[in-house]
């Protein structure tokens, strides 16, 4: 199974539409946006895709993010999720508190950690825990070679960053 994996879209319409365009392109139905949507509005963009997401630093207002998503059947789990998919144990975060990412890890519960905030792609091992970033899309702050998303299977561990130009 492959899903999407997006962060740090900044209200950036034009970015987030040509991700979701991305993300159809390659018959996506899971996507995971780790945090800064920044309005709840953004929400609507990832109609038709089963949606999870957690709240960055600069999503300020927490009940409108809830009530949208409880509109329109999105997973919002705050500021830290947790699943599994395919037997892989998730953590989803925005990842702005070093101390929490350091326990994330150290815990060693998890096969996967999406998150965001630094506007830069990375991909690393850390044991037996994946901590993947799929850059940003702040018109300001994030150069044109991190403004990508992150397509990833699941069962192989391949992952692809795809620059949205």
């Amino acid at each position: 199974m492959e899903i999407g994996i997006i962060s740090d879209t900044h209200n950036n319409r034009a970015d987030t539409e040509k991700a979701i365009g991305i993300f159809r392109k390659h018959r996506i139905k899971k996507v995971f946006h780790c945090g800064d949507m920044t309005d709840a509005y953004m929400l609507e963009y990832f109609k038709g895709f089963d949606f999870y997401f957690v709240k960055g630093n600069m999503d300020k207002d927490e009940r409108m993010l809830e009530k949208k998503a409880e509109e329109l059947g999105f997973n919002f789990f705050g500021e830290l999720g947790e699943l599994q998919i395919e037997n892989k144990n998730i953590a989803i975060c925005h990842g702005n508190d070093n101390e929490k990412m350091k326990h994330l890890i150290e815990s060693k519960k998890y096969d996967y950690i999406f998150r965001g905030h630094t506007h830069s792609i990375s991909d690393e091992m850390f044991n037996r825990t994946r901590v993947i970033n799929p850059g940003g899309h702040a018109i300001l702050r994030t150069t044109p070679k991190d403004r990508c998303i992150c397509i990833l299977n699941i069962e192989s561990g391949e992952a692809s960053f795809i620059r949205v130009d």
